[in-house]
């Protein structure tokens, strides 16, 4: 892709962006940028000057059109974009019921438009929102910059407060303003029982692909689900995105499983499977024996699950896609 002079190549194609209706506007201002020979510095020096102070830079928009869908060039586009420092900056996408959530797009795991943000596990959200019967407690473990809290919270009226849990010290800051934000009772919390160390999986340098590894030297506080401030009252929605600590997550929630109604969410991941050897089922049969409950893959809900089985042997997409099981319990209403 040409970016001084001439043209920009896939101006004509018609790019999704953020908003339907900005399509052929970003695609026409780009092109008339370009083809009246301003410069790339020129480029930067408008998008940077505050005029999108709440929002991505306009070329990280064109970018993420074109790898969204999949035309050539968009991944050299969004690379020039970061080598020119136009992603050192933290956005704020509304996301609905008065939410707005803050992305820094010097992280390349957040590196999402509001079309990315809004789209979040949409099958899971809908899929948990649709389970909770009462107002509870989210507690969010493995909570990265807060985005599965706040997408629940922007389409769910049913949570009441927020606990969220995440090791990796990069997101926390993003994290705490996320949740700070929220109108109810909301905390970042970190741990109690040990210590461990946070690894990154050789096949894979990404943030959100780091996981907990036991270690009495780390640096890394380890605690329980059960150790946490609840209400025996409260009902609890548990998102667990623990990288392969799922079984030692539910195991450390046996009372609060015992004494609440809830909704559990499970992750079965190709990557983490391949690295742990660890069949979902296995992890999922864990419940079962706790509390009476039902199971759900949110994003195949007609399909059923059976525990005596190897969940990949049933679900072979896992190694291409994650899918999440939703489980639950409501002791008046199941």
């Amino acid at each position: 892709m040409r970016l001084g002079g001439g043209q920009l190549p896939y101006a004509g194609r018609g790019l999704l962006l953020s908003q339907p209706g900005q399509t052929y506007a970003l695609r026409n201002e780009v092109r008339i940028w370009l083809a009246g020979g301003k410069s790339w510095s020129k480029m930067r020096e408008m998008i940077a000057s505050g005029a999108d102070a709440r929002g991505p830079p306009l070329l990280f928009r064109v970018a993420r059109g074109l790898i969204r869908n999949k035309v050539r060039g968009g991944y050299r586009l969004m690379d020039l974009v970061e080598r020119h420092g136009m992603l050192n900056r933290l956005v704020n996408y509304p996301i609905g019921n008065g939410i707005s959530m803050r992305v820094p797009l010097w992280r390349p795991e957040n590196r999402w438009d509001r079309r990315d943000v809004m789209r979040y596990e949409s099958d899971l959200i809908a899929c948990v929102g649709s389970r909770i019967r009462r107002p509870s407690v989210l507690i969010d473990c493995g909570a990265e910059i807060g985005i599965f809290t706040m997408s629940l919270f922007a389409r769910s009226g049913m949570i009441t407060r927020v606990i969220a849990i995440e090791p990796n010290p990069s997101c926390l800051e993003v994290l705490k303003a996320n949740i700070a934000s929220l109108p109810v009772q909301a905390k970042v919390v970190s741990g109690a029982i040990g210590w461990g160390t946070l690894s990154s999986p050789e096949q894979g340098t990404l943030e959100d692909a780091l996981h907990m590894v036991s270690n009495a030297a780390g640096k890394t506080r380890v605690f329980t689900i059960d150790q946490l401030d609840l209400s025996v009252e409260e009902a609890v929605v548990v998102k667990l995105d623990v990288e392969g600590w799922e079984g030692e997550a539910i195991r450390g929630a046996i009372s609060t499983l015992m004494s609440h109604d809830f909704v559990l969410t499970v992750e079965a991941n190709g990557a983490v499977y391949h690295r742990t050897k660890l069949d979902p089922c296995a992890i999922l049969k864990l419940v079962p024996r706790i509390r009476d409950c039902k199971l759900v893959i949110a994003e195949a809900p007609g399909t059923p699950i059976d525990l005596d089985r190897p969940f990949l042997e049933q679900f072979p997409q896992m190694m291409q896609r994650t899918l999440n099981v939703v489980v639950s319990h409501w002791t008046r209403m199941n």
